[in-house]
């Protein structure tokens, strides 16, 4: 809860209840129902509003909130924006639903209006999620309590409560024991209809002064009553008032001029209906400016909450609010200068009347929750990490490796990938929009299959640094600005094929310059090649490795200052530490357990905040990752062998949701996607996305923010090659804040059948990637009685000629099983249909690439005997949708 703006939501029946998630680009809605019951009767709930804390301390967010028979049910939140069942407070008619400390012991405790007992309810928390029974008190005589605030309003520690009712309007200040009762010594009379209250420090005396909105009478205002600290207070101010004598609306407060001091927000509604946003700045010492308005279109600013929240992460504070009149969320920008811009408008479907925000799915982004008149509960979030349609492009070769780098200066990543075959490395300019140029070729040793990069002469441009195995040598290639490099000096290290597979690069020997570390698998040695600083390196020096030495890592592994190495071992579960005296020579290798069978790929890291590199390693053809902690003397422990859904060929440590904290990204031949996995910042790591690069077994992938966004996308490479219809060798995705969930759109053109008919095709219900069923896609005015399916494609469209018709669906191509079309009996004609629920299809499991956000295209295909072999087949128009979470 906000230190200095206490939330009050008004008393409305209870409904639906709609979670937003909202990051930095446009959010789009993504509905998913949650398991919240339905109510039990049609009457109206009073639950007043939905709270959200962690009450059992597992870093989820959990709810309470109020039911039909007026009891308060708790629901366990799973850290993905689901609840679990419910466990239930017996509470009385409980209005507004408070979560926070009342007896000081650190736990969350619940805490309630009652009417029409015109009582307080409090249930002290255990910290697991349970509450003891209910603790009453009795205020004086507020016999329809709307809702409350809740705030340390005499100084004393404990939290108070500021209860208020609309009908007659009055309010109390209720003084918290600290032991969950309460207590009132009076109650206020106000002249006018209270529209809302909310608590906040406006004159920096440390105490917290009560704002009050009104909700008719003429004129209607916004009243600030100072506090003196001991639950009363000392004068009152009228913020801003209004000869029109209707209602004033929710409030919010914020620094919404981002002048250091607190503003009143409030809906300002005129002669004509609700209109503006108003904002009333604060001058830090009790007074107040001007009100600054915001025009909204026509009438419809009929929400009870307003929210102030900086949605979109430009440091701003945005607004939200529920608009009863259209049944939707609307989202507005701050611009800067406490003025507000349509955003966003995101429709529930039924009436919605308040909101409350908070991070439901764990991901760090404010959602938000709305709730209204009827009873479905739906939940709406924007996922964080979704991917554009993936870039296909160069030539279909065999390609081991991929490097992300700038390699013209020009402040734009740009990738490198060697061809395996043609022994020589691809270099392809991006344009900083997520495309690119080229691609420039460069010659290196036989069989590349790494590839690292650093300033090898000292002239500040990226140089490359070819690991060709089947050479058994290096090749180290000078940058020349622009984009060319100069022919690659060679450095041979062994003369059996096959035998050298991975470097990596530092400055081994502290003299400033870049040094290489390269395995050698013959005589299961790692040796170093020290450069002299002017782009070229010394002779080869060799120290014992890991048996069978396929990878390995350089790190500072026991803060000694000096560079260290590990090497793995694609025939054992050990891994090899070789440390650095300093001089760039090695001491004897000490074995550690990797925690994998067979390790495939290792990556140094910091996981957690104790700044001891750490390490994740991949299993050669297991379905796990391991992560080891250091204990900062370069002792690795096995915190954590996670299984994968999929084999990782290989792994990156980067921050993929800006969170600040390191993910992990594994990519998978098999599967030809890259799986993230979110760090909690503690070495743990939980599934966040799967990205879906179409290729022939992509083997390496690098990330980079490729587009200019502001987010780290990922690219890979192919080390098969397949058919021409997996597309180019390199696959760029490009991270997008949400999948596209507009309403999907046919295209491209029909075949008319044989009997001059031409197949209609329509959908209904929406797609999605969690849902069992509901998104249909019918063709009908086919012929009956034919057999045919529904294929697709997630690699985009094209219009190409094909038996007659035209194919819509650019490969690869996936298809469905084969139906009839039914219709009427012979004669034949036009009477026939085709279905496919492609929700059920993605349900099924068949197809893993099918995830939230993933693009797809289809068409109907069927058999037509009237047409003579090879065009004797029907095809429809196409589809085009994206699948939404």
């Amino acid at each position: 809860m906000n230190s200095i703006a206490y939330s009050l939501s008004l008393l409305r029946p209870q409904s639906a209840i709609l979670v937003l998630g909202l990051t930095l680009a446009s959010p789009v809605e993504a509905r998913q129902t949650l398991d919240f019951p339905a109510p039990a009767t049609a009457a109206p709930i009073f639950d007043g509003n939905v709270a959200f804390e962690d009450l059992d301390h597992d870093g989820y967010v959990d709810a309470a909130y109020g039911e039909p028979n007026g009891t308060v049910s708790v629901r366990r939140g799973d850290g993905r924006g689901h609840f679990g069942a419910s466990s239930t407070v017996q509470t009385a008619f409980s209005r507004d639903v408070h979560l926070v400390d009342l007896d000081g012991d650190g736990e969350l405790d619940l805490l309630s209006t009652q009417s029409p007992n015109h009582e307080l309810a409090a249930a002290l928390g255990d910290g697991l999620g349970g509450f003891g029974p209910p603790l009453f008190s009795t205020l004086p005589l507020i016999w329809t309590m709307t809702a409350l605030a809740v705030g340390d309003m005499n100084g004393d520690g404990d939290a108070d409560a500021v209860v208020y009712s609309r009908t007659p309007p009055t309010f109390v200040v209720a003084l918290g024991d600290g032991a969950g009762h309460f207590w009132a010594p009076d109650r206020y009379a106000w002249p006018r209809m209270i529209d809302d209250i909310e608590l906040g420090d406006f004159d920096a005396d440390g105490n917290l002064d009560i704002v009050i909105s009104e909700a008719s009478g003429l004129p209607t205002a916004v009243t600030v009553l100072f506090g003196d600290g001991a639950g009363g207070w000392t004068n009152k101010v009228i913020a801003t008032s209004y000869g029109h004598g209707l209602q004033m609306g929710a409030l919010a407060l914020g620094d919404f001029d981002a002048n250091g001091t607190l503003d009143i927000a409030h809906p300002a509604f005129d002669a004509s209906g609700w209109e503006h946003v108003a904002v009333v700045p604060g001058d830090g010492a009790g007074g107040f400016g001007g009100s600054i308005t915001s025009d909204f279109p026509g009438n419809f600013l009929q929400s009870n909450t307003l929210l102030a929240r900086d949605f979109d992460g430009d440091g701003k504070l945005d607004i939200a609010f529920a608009d009863a009149e259209r049944n939707a969320l609307v989202l507005a920008r701050d611009l800067g200068d406490a003025t507000f811009a349509e955003w966003r408008v995101l429709s529930h479907g039924n009436p919605v009347y308040c909101a409350e925000d908070a991070d439901v799915d764990g991901d760090g982004d404010a959602d938000v929750v709305t709730y209204g008149v009827n009873g479905l509960v739906s939940f709406v979030r924007d996922y964080q990490q979704n991917f554009g349609q993936p870039l296909s492009f160069g030539a279909l070769e065999k390609r081991l490796d991929l490097l992300v780098l700038d390699v013209n200066g020009d402040a734009r990543p740009d990738l490198v990938s060697a061809l395996f075959d043609d022994a020589r490395l691809e270099v392809y300019l991006g344009t900083g929009a997520g495309n690119f140029y080229g691609p420039s070729s460069f010659p290196v040793g036989a069989g590349p299959v790494a590839l690292e990069n650093g300033d090898f002469d000292g002239d500040g441009d990226e140089d490359l640094l070819s690991v060709d195995r089947g050479a058994g040598s290096l090749s180290l290639l000078s940058n020349l600005g622009g984009g060319a490099f100069a022919p690659a000096g060679t450095y041979v290290l062994t003369a059996i094929p096959n035998d050298v597979n991975d470097a990596t690069l530092a400055d081994f020997d502290g003299d400033g310059d870049l040094d290489v570390a390269v395995t050698i698998q013959s005589t299961e040695t790692f040796a170093i090649l020290l450069g002299d600083g002017a782009g070229a390196l010394g002779a080869p020096t060799y120290y014992p490795a890991s048996t069978v030495p396929s990878r390995l890592e350089s790190a500072d592994i026991d803060h000694d200052g000096d560079v260290d190495v590990i090497t793995t071992s694609r025939l054992g579960q050990f891994l090899a530490v070789s440390r650095n005296d300093g001089t760039g020579h090695f001491t004897a290798p000490v074995l550690q357990l990797s925690g994998v069978l067979q390790v495939s790929s290792i990556e140094a890291g910091l996981l957690n905040a104790d700044l001891h590199v750490d390490l994740v390693c991949t299993e050669d053809n297991g379905a796990r990752l391991s992560v080891l902690l250091n204990d900062g003397h370069g002792i690795f422990g096995v915190n954590n062998v996670l299984q994968t859904p999929y084999v990782p060929y290989d792994a990156e440590i980067a921050d993929y949701d800006s969170d600040g904290i390191v993910d992990v990204g594994l990519v998978s031949g098999s599967q030809n996607l890259v799986l993230l996995l979110r760090g909690d910042g503690l070495a743990g790591f939980t599934e966040m996305a799967r990205v879906v690069l179409p290729g022939d077994h992509m083997i390496g992938f690098a990330g980079a923010d490729f587009d200019g966004d502001g987010k780290r996308d990922v690219a890979g490479v192919s080390y098969l090659t397949g058919s021409p219809a997996f597309g180019g060798g390199v696959t760029v995705s490009l991270q997008r804040a949400t999948p596209n969930c507009a309403p999907f759109a046919s295209y491209c053109t029909a075949k008319t059948n044989s009997l001059g008919c031409t197949p209609t095709l329509a959908a209904t219900g929406a797609p999605s990637a969690s849902s069992p069923s509901g998104f249909r896609i019918v063709a009908t005015d086919v012929l009956a009685k034919k057999t045919g399916l529904f294929f697709y494609g997630t690699s985009g469209q094209v219009a190409a000629a094909f038996q007659g018709g035209t194919l819509c669906v650019k490969g690869p191509i996936t298809r469905t099983a084969l139906q009839n079309s039914g219709g009427n009996l012979a004669p034949t004609d036009c009477s026939g249909s085709y279905e496919f629920d492609f929700n059920t299809h993605v349900a099924s499991g068949v197809d893993p690439s099918l995830v939230a956000g993933t693009h797809v295209d289809g068409q109907f295909w069927s058999r037509d005997p009237g047409f003579s072999a090879p065009n004797n087949t029907g095809l429809t128009r196409a589809i085009d949708f994206t699948l939404c979470p």
